[in-house]
């Protein structure tokens, strides 16, 4: 199963002062392990999430859990050449504005 995944890379394609970034943490760089572009970024999403410890409890809406990778106008998401290190979901690099 591993050689069919990829190391992605995610980068903000929005300028910081974008207003459809609604105060979210901008991620200046995630490279995440995932079988396909999609599932790269929703691990992106589950990865933001744990790493600000945010839940579906954080809010009554779920608002305010979003973390922005689902929206293509704030993220675009690349594969790399990088070897594939670890299972799916797998950050291995991450680096926040």
């Amino acid at each position: 199963m591993s050689a069919h995944l990829a190391v992605w890379r995610i980068t903000p394609v929005a300028h910081p002062s974008d207003g459809a970034w609604q105060g979210r943490t901008i991620w200046q760089e995630l490279r995440i392990v995932a079988a396909t572009a999609g599932g790269a970024m929703r691990e992106a999403g589950r990865h933001a999430s744990r790493v600000q410890g945010l839940t579906d409890e954080c809010s009554q809406d779920r608002q305010q859990a979003r973390s922005g990778f689902a929206d293509q106008k704030l993220y675009r998401v690349d594969r790399t050449c990088e070897a594939v290190t670890g299972p799916a979901g797998t950050a291995l690099f991450e680096k926040i504005r």
